[in-house]
């Protein structure tokens, strides 16, 4: 609540390994660790969300510019559990962070420009998800999301899921042994009732 008062705050996590439930913070915020191997934010028993990030304002198209750095998310295979959820929370960037046993490692809907950056995605159900973001015309910017020099790997169902998005970028990305063998309803990327272009390549 101190770095949300203050706009622009950071709340930094010293190595260390963090039993949390539901923390929430603002899109204007940052949350930044020592590093990603020893700052650990691990999710309690019942847990939903391990971090919900949102924008509370009204004008959910304002600029916030909130950042996720150096830090692990670990579900820590509670049901059901959201290793990060992103809710109108546009312009933010998560990088150098790993989220691992959840049901869902990101989450995001609501969120019209975002950037994913040297990230690892693994031992998720759903390593990443993005859903739709409904953008006024009165708002002259595009719905887009990029991915980049991150690894989506050995998720349960499937690495990265997206629909009704506008566009979505992958640059030198690593999708791999993602879903069920012999199981045909997972796999590596699906893409559903999408509303511009894909681009970029990465192993499937």
């Amino acid at each position: 609540d101190a770095a949300h008062a203050a706009p622009g705050g950071t709340v930094f996590f010293p190595a260390g390994t963090y039993s949390v439930s539901d923390l929430t913070y603002y899109a204007d915020v940052s949350l930044l660790g020592e590093n990603r191997v020893g700052a650990i934010l691990k999710a309690r028993s019942g847990t939903t969300n391990v971090l919900y990030f949102t924008n509370l304002l009204t004008d959910t198209f304002t600029p916030l510019y909130g950042y996720i750095r150096d830090l692990q998310i670990d579900g820590n295979s509670v049901s059901g559990v959201t290793g990060i959820r992103l809710l109108n929370s546009n312009f933010s960037t998560i990088e150098n962070v790993r989220v691992h046993h959840c049901d869902i490692g990101l989450y995001s809907t609501g969120n019209y420009l975002q950037n994913i950056t040297g990230s690892r995605f693994n031992f998720n159900r759903v390593g990443i998800y993005f859903d739709a973001a409904t953008i006024p015309s009165s708002v002259n910017l595009p719905q887009e999301i990029t991915i980049s020099h991150s690894s989506i790997t050995a998720n349960t169902e499937w690495g990265l899921k997206a629909k009704y998005i506008s566009s979505l970028i992958l640059a030198s990305i690593d999708v791999e042994q993602n879903g069920t063998n012999g199981d045909a309803t997972t796999g590596g990327i699906k893409m559903e009732n999408l509303n511009g272009h894909a681009t970029g390549a990465g192993g499937l």
